[in-house]
């Protein structure tokens, strides 16, 4: 287990930061101690915030991408179409 973090909180809330008493009236509110409320606002504002990257599986077979693009033109409206390698 990592080292305590210790955590100041100011008398009244802020735009920035909550009071101790928000903290104890939210931690009632859901039934939680406070410690394990400020882990799920932090755990809430990293899915918010943070992307997650998965690791993949390498490059697609050729079948692959074959039944991908045929997919895809399903999709797109027929016409001319403009082709790049790169978007910028």
């Amino acid at each position: 287990m990592q080292a305590p973090f210790i955590l100041t909180f100011p008398e009244t809330d802020t735009s920035d930061e909550v009071s101790r008493k928000s903290l104890e009236n939210l931690a009632n509110q859901l039934g939680l101690s406070e410690v394990a409320t400020v882990h799920r606002a932090l755990r809430l504002l990293v899915q918010q915030r943070l992307v997650e990257v998965h690791s993949d599986d390498g490059p697609l077979s050729s079948e692959y991408r074959e039944w991908l693009q045929n997919e895809a033109n399903k999709l797109i409206e027929p016409g001319p179409r403009i082709w790049k390698k790169r978007l910028f």
